[in-house]
């Protein structure tokens, strides 16, 4: 399956469904933390099999992944009838961590 926000892609490649939520608005996606909206979630062809060439890919470097890469995690509220949608990129500094700690911080009163 491969998940569809907002007209964007949220996984750098298909993945499978590992679970789903108690209602089954939600799935869990193997490479996520959190669930997403079975809504959103698109039907993947699973990529063709090619046996590795080892001594080729040995020789090529890996490249990094796309700065524009985003990651989202959705958490079910309490109440069971809200939820939080959290996104960032893929990539953070350390800096970029502590200040979204700080910032979930300001909600608890």
């Amino acid at each position: 399956m491969q998940w569809e926000h907002n007209g964007v892609l949220g996984l750098p490649k298909a993945e499978r469904i590992k679970g789903f939520a108690p209602g089954g608005e939600y799935a869990y996606v193997e490479s996520q933390h959190g669930a997403v909206l079975v809504s959103e979630l698109i039907p993947a062809e699973a990529p063709p099999f090619n046996p590795p060439n080892l001594l080729e890919a040995s020789s090529q470097r890996m490249s990094p992944p796309p700065k524009n890469s985003m990651q989202e995690m959705v958490v079910p509220l309490a109440n069971g009838t809200a939820k939080a949608v959290f996104q960032w990129p893929t990539t953070l500094s350390k800096e970029d961590v502590e200040d979204l700690k700080d910032s979930l911080k300001m909600l608890e009163a």
